[in-house]
Order: C-alpha cells, then sequence, then structure tokens
C-alpha cells in the first residue's frame, strides 16, 4: 500500500576515495490529501570535514490511511 511519490537531490562539495560520509534523516512533514498519507523525509550527508556532499528530499505515500 505504500508508493514512491518523488524524489529529489541537491549535491554540494564532490565525494572523493577515502572520505567518511555520515548521513541523518528526519521526516519533515506528515499530511493527508484524498485518504492517502503523505510522508516527507529529508537525509543530509556531510563528509569528515562537515561540508554537505548532498541534501536528498523524498516522499513516499500511502494508500487507504
Amino acid at each position: 500500500m505504500m508508493l514512491h511519490g518523488g524524489q529529489e537531490f541537491e549535491w554540494g562539495e564532490p565525494v572523493c576515495s577515502g572520505d567518511l560520509i555520515g548521513t541523518e534523516t528526519t521526516c519533515k512533514e506528515i499530511y493527508e490529501k484524498n485518504g492517502m498519507g503523505f510522508y516527507v523525509f529529508e537525509s543530509v550527508s556531510t563528509n569528515q570535514n562537515g561540508e554537505r556532499t548532498v541534501t536528498g528530499t523524498w516522499t513516499n505515500i500511502v494508500r487507504g490511511v
């Protein structure tokens, strides 16, 4: 009952061999529309110097909420 609704990326510093990448994910928004639940998540990845390498945003849709 869950569908992939969409995905976006915003690129920052390039990742190089030997980099250590850490990622934190948060739920940015939850809402209902037309009987379906929408869940918006964001992940932010940074390198060992604290520089952002990528921010990803994606939406999952759950039918029959």
